[in-house]
């Protein structure tokens, strides 16, 4: 399987002398620690080795939280190295954002709940049960069909996965 991603251009473009120094940290106790090339190359292999065991369909997102380190570099390269979309999740928010922002998603949720609630009371009293029944069949039926779309859609990416063994 030809990989053609940034991966394979970043290894290509790895010296000759893989035993050489390509990153040099001073991070924790002890003296430095120092990567070679050949380090990096076969942690991203391994990396990638086990995401392709997984048999994600291709292009699935790999979602890691990691601090700032080699070995969060190193799963970045893996993830590429084995075709898939890396997302990194933000570990610097702090107390306050993530409670604004709960905080904003509960405000959505409950005026939501309330609006819905008083607009299925205005229906049942002016038009009956009825018409509040068969307005909600429409949600339901959009959402089957949501339902439908995504598993043929899953059955397609399928293949495309099994043949790639």
């Amino acid at each position: 399987m030809k990989n053609d991603n940034l991966f394979a251009a970043l290894r290509s473009a790895f010296p000759a002398d893989l035993d050489a120094t390509a990153i040099e940290t001073a991070d924790g106790p002890g003296a430095p620690r120092r990567y070679s090339w050949r380090d990096l190359d076969r942690a991203t292999a391994m990396i990638a080795n086990l995401l392709r065991s997984l048999d994600l369909p291709a292009g699935s997102r790999v979602a890691a939280q990691t601090e700032k380190s080699v070995e969060a570099l190193m799963l970045y390269l893996g993830v590429l190295r084995a075709g898939y979309v890396y997302l990194p999740l933000n570990t610097a928010y702090q107390a306050a954002e993530k409670n604004k922002v709960q905080g904003a998603m509960d405000f959505c949720v409950f005026s939501t709940m309330a609006l819905t609630s008083f607009a299925s009371g205005a229906l049942v009293t002016t038009q009956g049960w009825t018409w509040l029944n068969v307005g909600s069949l429409l949600p339901v039926a959009l959402i089957g069909a949501a339902l439908v779309w995504l598993a043929s859609l899953r059955r397609r990416a399928v293949p495309a996965v099994a043949s790639r063994a």
